[in-house]
């Protein structure tokens, strides 16, 4: 899903009316997606290339989409089950590389996107667990999240340790990866998706830093409702602080200033993990298709978030489904705009399919893409 947010006053009033009277109606932004679509898991925007990268996890590629063009180019081909990807941090404003975790075959790919031929694979790092989630500070180094060890035969003692490593791609290879004692419980092993097209759903870890790299903040689902989150620090490559909440997404937003950032449908404060606020529908100065007496979903969350780089607004689609076994599938069809500091529902603008998790967002703030239900 494409969202070009460059239009003039007048036109941003006349979504309001159009959102807000019901009688009138608008539909804004452009479903994209490959031949037959596809469910991505993953989304990462590369502006200095003018390229989106999806992680496509059910064909085991990274889909490569050059939004100035309008067109798909060749996919990278990793082994099975990639999850999550994450640039490296840039060198002269562009990242050389891209990391790519895949799951049923616990690696991490680095991907040299500035390959003569094209963006391809330059180094596999075998890791001793299953991964999920991949960032990268500013230091250049990647943190990986994964399921750590289960007690066992072979894991003896050990189960919840060393479930986050680092590799440091400067660093020789005899000594370019540490694990790093995470001592609360790691994210489960993915699950089927109850919900058709909705992969993300299935993986319960992910990491995101925030603008300056200084941190990288983190999302654990521990069991089927509670999420562990936490603040990882560059410099000292230590977790700072951690913390278990109910009912979250693993589909993270943070604010430029570092200081906020969104779990699923929650505010935090980075310093503190204290909740700082949670949308609701009650915030929102125009019903919704199904009343105001229903809510947002956060038993069984879909959709996500993203921060406007200049701090002013909070774009946010997030599901409003009854709490049903399986889930139902989203009905996130309305791009939200909030308040940052405390989530107040300004405005609302139709979209034509699903939002269905992360976002992400031009530096200049006038485009957004977001993982929907045809691709993005």
């Amino acid at each position: 899903m494409e969202l070009n947010l460059k239009m003039p006053r007048y036109l941003l009033a006349a979504v309001a009316l159009c959102v807000i009277s019901p009688l009138f109606s608008a539909t804004f932004g452009t479903a994209t997606g490959p031949s037959g679509g596809a469910s991505y898991t993953d989304i990462v925007l590369d502006e200095p290339r003018t390229q989106l990268y999806l992680v496509n996890s059910a064909n085991n590629k990274i889909d490569i989409y050059n939004y100035k063009t309008k067109a798909f180019l060749p996919s990278v081909v990793v082994s099975s089950q990639p999850v999550a990807a994450a640039l490296g941090w840039p060198v002269n404003g562009s990242s050389r590389y891209l990391y790519v975790t895949a799951y049923a075959s616990s690696s991490l790919y680095q991907i040299d996107l500035t390959a003569r031929s094209g963006p391809a694979v330059s180094t596999r790092i075998t890791l001793p667990y299953n991964p999920e989630g991949v960032g990268v500070g500013v230091d250049g180094r990647v943190l990986v999240t994964s399921i750590g060890c289960t007690a066992s035969a072979s894991c003896p003692g050990a189960a919840n340790t060393n479930t986050l490593f680092l590799f440091d791609p400067n660093a020789t290879s005899s000594n370019n990866f540490l694990s790093i004692p995470l001592p609360v419980p790691p994210p489960t092993a993915p699950v089927t998706p109850t919900i058709p097209g909705r992969e993300f759903l299935a993986y319960r870890g992910a990491l995101l830093p925030t603008p300056d790299g200084k941190y990288l903040i983190g999302v654990n689902g521990v069991n089927g409702t509670t999420r562990l989150i936490f603040i990882y620090e560059t410099a000292s490559a230590t977790v700072l602080r951690s913390r278990e909440v109910t009912n979250l997404s693993n589909v993270l937003s943070v604010a430029p200033d570092s200081s906020r950032f969104m779990a699923g449908s929650v505010m935090f404060d980075i310093n503190t993990l204290q909740v700082i606020a949670q949308e609701n529908v009650s915030n929102s100065p125009f019903a919704f298709p199904s009343g105001n007496t229903a809510n947002f979903n956060t038993a069984a969350n879909q959709g996500g978030s993203v921060f406007a780089p200049d701090g002013t607004e909070l774009y946010a689609a997030f599901n409003i489904n009854p709490v049903q076994n399986p889930a139902a599938k989203a009905n996130v069809t309305q791009l939200l705009v909030n308040d940052p500091t405390n989530l107040l529902i300004q405005m609302g603008i139709q979209m034509p399919e699903n939002l269905a998790g992360k976002m992400v967002i031009t530096k200049a703030g006038d485009t957004i893409y977001g993982i929907s239900d045809s691709g993005f």
